[in-house]
């Protein structure tokens, strides 16, 4: 029995003290952030006077999410979240719950989660930060962005933001290719979870391309003010054989 277990123990590899440590780091966070996103969503619940349990269960899994994103650190984990949900999600986010800002906000809020965990893990590290090549090229568009404030018809801060908002929140993924396509395996993955969301998007793409727009504005407030318009912007709808 002695030999038996010595052999056993033997074929079972030992997990580094550094890789230890790390998936205890690791869990620490995620038990961390979930407790912090518990009681964040509680106290907010609890200070209005009819408390929206529905709200509080999205507030409890927005926020262990994004703590999650912010705390993982495998990048192609976090980055591969984040394409699904922006190929998958987002555009339904939209139609489901009537767009706007609160959907960029978001999208926005997931990218920096991304970004800030991704920023602290580099500055921790002991060996100097290495630019990816061609991030000149990627600077000079980040200035010529904010050059274009200086426009004398932009009209005021809000304008402003909002602009820098739909041309700089791509620039991590700039950054994410060089960091993670670096392989031709990795490569295959990129290429597969991209089939993938095409796919998903094909499927729904097809159920809504038989349905008539009344139908289809009835999937949410996004999706009826796409297609029977709204704020002064008319609708969207095509006419095929007399049939919309």
């Amino acid at each position: 029995m002695t030999a038996a277990s010595q052999d056993v123990r033997s074929a079972v590899p030992a997990v580094h003290p550094l890789v230890r440590r790390r998936r205890i780091s690791d869990l620490l966070v995620r038990v961390l952030g979930l407790g912090l996103a518990i009681g964040l969503s509680l106290e907010l619940a609890t200070s209005v006077a009819k408390p929206n349990l529905p709200l509080t269960f999205g507030l409890v899994v927005g926020l262990a999410g994004l703590i999650t994103l912010m705390g993982n650190s495998r990048l192609e984990v976090t980055v591969t979240i984040l394409a699904v949900y922006l190929g998958c999600l987002d555009g339904p986010l939209k139609g489901f719950g009537g767009g706007g800002t609160l959907t960029a906000v978001v999208r926005d809020v997931l990218i920096f989660a991304v970004v800030i965990g991704s920023v602290v893990r580099l500055l921790a590290r002991p060996e100097p930060l290495r630019m990816p090549a061609m991030s000149g090229w990627m600077f000079s568009f980040i200035a010529l962005v904010m050059v274009e404030a200086l426009n004398p018809n932009t009209q005021g801060l809000l304008k402003i933001a909002g602009g820098y908002r739909q041309q700089l929140e791509w620039v991590p993924f700039f950054f994410f290719g060089y960091a993670l396509i670096n392989t031709r395996e990795r490569m295959r993955k990129m290429f597969l979870i991209l089939g993938a969301i095409a796919l998903a998007n094909g499927v729904v793409g097809a159920v809504q391309a038989r349905l008539s727009p009344h139908q289809l504005a009835s999937w949410g407030p996004g999706y009826a003010e796409r297609i029977e318009g709204a704020n002064g912007v008319s609708g969207t709808t095509f006419r095929s054989e007399g049939e919309g």
